[in-house]
């Protein structure tokens, strides 16, 4: 079974009916490549694949002072019943 990513680059490389490379395509094939939803696709899930590295936590998030267990305070029916 092949890689997604190598599939998805080998058929968006013979629809433009350009060579594979070990090198890669040129400056102006990767031009034309990077427009292609399939190329586009398979740049997505290398990034995706390499893991949580580059996730960062939004500044807007709302913040927790205190977990429930800690504050003393019961948890709220509905999230109670959510949880089991």
């Amino acid at each position: 079974m092949t890689d997604i990513v190598e599939d998805l680059r080998a058929q968006c490389l013979a629809s433009h009916e350009m060579p594979a490379r070990p090198d890669g395509p040129t400056e102006q094939e990767l031009r034309v490549l990077e427009r292609d939803p399939r190329w586009q696709a398979a740049a997505e899930i290398e990034r995706l694949r390499g893991g949580p590295v580059g996730w960062q936590p939004m500044h807007t998030a709302p913040k927790d002072d205190v977990s429930w267990s800690e504050s003393g305070a019961s948890m709220p029916t509905a999230a109670r019943s959510a949880t089991g």
